[in-house]
């Protein structure tokens, strides 16, 4: 029930957000994927996932979905799915760039199996800073990287955290 109505609130933010980017006019709307480089979590070292990500002058939101699966040499396994929301803020804004600085905060679910199924919730929060870039003659391809510290939290009985900083880089289609 609590997921529900999590999903809920998060929809209900996107199709706000989009429906205020329309009206907006000089805004944009993009969609593409973001990458984040991980480091001894037992997932892979890479969590993939795709991306929408909105700008309202200096003002900007994204939301994301991950999902990845591995398979350990000593046979255990799992799934971990997340899904993250950003809010953002240029500092500055350049003809093809901005330099932006923000948070995120997200949750999911890990499952392992390693001879005894675990299942783990997942939240995360953290700041961040990043730039995007559009290139010249590609105004509506924005490459972006990202350097955050994350607060992550695997709730289960024997509650465990894994903080410190993460790399992302994207890349969006603004229509």
């Amino acid at each position: 029930m609590r997921r529900v109505s999590i999903v809920t609130a998060v929809v209900f933010v996107i199709t706000f957000s989009l429906a205020v980017i329309v009206n907006a006019g000089e805004n944009k709307i993009g969609a593409g994927c973001q990458a984040v480089l991980l480091e001894g979590v037992g997932v892979e070292d890479i969590l993939q996932g795709g991306s929408v990500r909105g700008w309202v002058d200096d003002i900007c939101w994204e939301g994301n979905i991950y999902r990845n699966s591995y398979d350990e040499d000593d046979g255990s396994e799992g799934d971990l799915w997340m899904l993250t929301g950003k809010a953002m803020f240029a500092t500055k804004l350049n003809e093809k760039s901005r330099f932006y600085l923000g948070v995120e905060l997200g949750f999911g679910e890990l499952d392992v199996d390693n001879g005894v199924d675990e299942d783990y919730d997942v939240l995360t929060l953290g700041p961040l800073f990043g730039a995007e870039y559009s290139l010249q003659g590609l105004p509506e391809l924005g490459f972006h990287w990202e350097i955050g510290y994350k607060l992550t939290n695997f709730n289960n009985d024997d509650d465990f955290d894994i903080s410190g900083i993460q790399i992302a880089l994207g890349v969006h289609y603004y229509f």
